[in-house]
């Protein structure tokens, strides 16, 4: 999935469950990942927390270790308050941060999110490169 119009890579940050709630409005997507022989499944929540327009700047950095890298998200504007209200009402529970559709990584939350956020996905460096490109910020 692409940006309407724009050609360039669709980000999105939602906050996720392991368990749905009878009370919640849940994307009937459901995100399997496989983590060492273990199924992992996130349900997503409709309502996106941010997305490329609230991302001010975007880079790649090393990971940890030489053949990783990640990308750094600062946010600006209504974005980085949307991320920390949201961040703050769901610690010790995952968010997913979704590319073009993927689920790339959906850490749990352990303290709120401010102005900025590292994507680690264990990517490459052009698979970094793409998606810093991708959101149209340079």
């Amino acid at each position: 999935m692409t940006a309407p119009g724009l050609g360039c890579l669709f980000l999105q940050i939602s906050v996720a469950v392991y368990q749905p709630f009878r009370d919640q409005i849940l994307v009937s997507l459901v995100i399997v990942e496989s983590v060492t022989f273990l199924l992992i499944v996130r349900y997503l929540h409709s309502e996106v927390i941010v997305d490329n327009g609230d991302i001010g700047t975007a880079r790649t950095i090393p990971g940890r270790n030489p053949s990783q890298y990640a990308v750094e998200l600062k946010f600006y504007g209504s974005g980085t308050e949307k991320m920390r209200k949201a961040s703050g009402n769901h610690i010790g529970k995952p968010v997913a941060i979704i590319i073009d559709g993927r689920v790339v990584v959906a850490p749990v939350v352990r303290s709120p999110i401010g102005d900025s956020a590292l994507v680690t996905g264990h990517f490459t460096k052009a698979e970094a490169e793409r998606i810093v490109h991708g959101i149209g910020l340079h």
